[in-house]
Formats: C-alpha cells, structure tokens, sequence
C-alpha cells in the first residue's frame, strides 16, 4: 500500500504543472491563448458588488514553487498583492498585462478594445519566451492563430456596428471605456451608487435613456438594483443587460456588447417616436 502511494505522490509531482497567476479572470484567456495547456492558470480574484475580492485560496498557489510568473493588470490595490508575493514566492516572475498599452485616465479594462487584445497577446507571447526559450516557437505559432482569431473577431464588431444608427448606451461605471472608444460608442456613464438605488434615482435613469434616444443599458452581474428592475418591467421596451467585463470569455464580452447594441438599436428605429416620460 505504501509502495503504491509513494508511486501515486511521484506521479503527481512529475506531472504536475507550473502555474501562473492572474490578477482577473479575463486575463486567463489570453494567456491560455498562448501557453495552452502548459501551465495551470490562476486568477486572484473574483467580482462582488463593493467591487473585486481577493480569493484566499489561491494563497496556497502564491506561496508554491510551482507558482513562476504573475500577470499584472493595474488594480488599485495590486501593489500591496505583489509585496505579499514577493515575500512568500521571492522566485515568482511578475510581467505587466498593459505592458505598451496607453491607459487613459487609468481605466484599466483595455481587453474590451480587441486592438488592445492584440496587444496583450503580444505581451504574453514575449514574456514567455523570455521565460521559456525552449519553446519559444510554439508560443510564437499560438501568438499568431490567436492575434488572428481576435482581428475576425474586430471584424465582426465593425459589421454589427455598420448595422446600428444610434450609438448609445447607458452603464453604471467606466468599464466599458475602450470598446466605446475603439467603435465610436457614446457611453453615458451613471455615476449613482448601484447599491443605494432608490425609486427616484431608477426613473431619473430610464428617463435619461429616454433623452438620449437608446434603450440599452449594461449593468454588472454582481449587483441588480431592486427598484431599477421594478420600473423596467412596466415597460418591455427597455433592456437591461447584466455583464462581468472581467468574466474569463473574453470573446463572450465582447460579442454581448456587440449583439445588444445591434439588437437594440434595430428595435429603436421599429418605433422611433415612441418617446413615453416615466412618471
């Protein structure tokens, strides 16, 4: 019995693979783009509605030996994640995620414009293969399937967006930045609090839709305001799309964002002076 444990654990070791940490779940897939099934892939954190929390059991991946490199993306409290790494896991690589991508403002979710995308692919692609010399080719051929795959993807985007008249939309934070500047999108960004939504501030908002001519608004999965869902229902001409910008399906984010607002905007132009006031 000892004897087939002890070859059960050596197995394990000798297969077992390095992993390489994340700060957000959508970063997993571009590295998975890259380094395929060669590495475990690991995020530190998930989304809640006060905003990102930090997942205590990855500390057991941190302080590993088989943790070799982190990515970085700019999360405000990100610095004070790396000092702990580095001090539990002094050997772990760390590469920045945004690395030659300009930020504006500091808003970090550039992976929503998919010229972005490209660029953290190329990240990805030379961090590895300074990491991993060996097999730098086979980083370099998944690079390019992958820049490739994302350069159809913009593609297709800009055809949805031909197909749209009115380019405007409602959200409840700046996540949204990059795609709307990447394809000439108005985002109308409310600034109110989701979690202190009262019934004036609902109506203050779908009647701001209203004014603005679109129907769209993109609300984070984590939170939905009661009071916001209650006047909608009374009107089903209104749509409400609940979306994580940082869910590891990239491609899934992007074309949500693409299709609603096709989708919408078609539905706006069936009935374009049906312009009721919410009371």
């Amino acid at each position: 019995m000892r004897a087939i444990l002890f070859i059960f654990l050596w197995l394990s070791f000798c297969f077992s693979k390095d992993t390489i940490m994340v700060s957000l779940p959508v970063e997993k897939y571009f590295v998975k783009q890259i380094v395929q099934d060669k590495f475990d892939i690991q995020p530190l954190v998930v989304e809640e509605p006060y905003g990102y929390k930090y997942i205590p059991s990855t500390l057991a991946y941190i302080t590993s030996e088989t943790a070799v490199i982190y990515f970085k993306i700019g999360l405000w409290d990100e610095e004070n994640w790396l000092k702990n790494i580095k001090s539990k896991n002094p050997n772990i690589k760390i590469y920045d995620f945004n690395h030659n991508i300009t930020l504006d403002e500091d808003y970090i979710n550039t992976w929503l414009d998919p010229i972005n995308a490209q660029k953290q692919l190329k990240n990805i692609y030379k961090f590895m293969a300074q990491y991993d010399p060996k097999n730098e080719e086979f980083y370099k051929k998944n690079y390019l399937k992958a820049f490739n795959h994302i350069a159809s993807i913009d593609y297709q985007i800009r055809v949805y967006m031909q197909h749209t008249h009115s380019k405007i939309f409602i959200s409840f934070n700046r996540s949204y930045y990059y795609f709307a500047k990447r394809y000439k999108l108005k985002n109308i960004v409310q600034t109110v609090d989701l979690l202190s939504y009262t019934d004036k501030t609902a109506i203050d908002v779908i009647n701001q839709i209203e004014r603005e001519n679109t129907k769209i608004a993109f609300i984070p999965t984590n939170y939905f305001p009661k009071s916001l869902v209650k006047h909608l229902k009374k009107d089903l001409k209104y749509k409400i799309v609940k979306l994580s910008v940082i869910d590891s399906d990239w491609e899934y984010i992007v074309f949500t964002l693409a299709k609603s607002l096709q989708t919408t905007q078609k539905e706006n132009n069936v009935h374009p002076n049906n312009k009721k006031r919410v009371r």
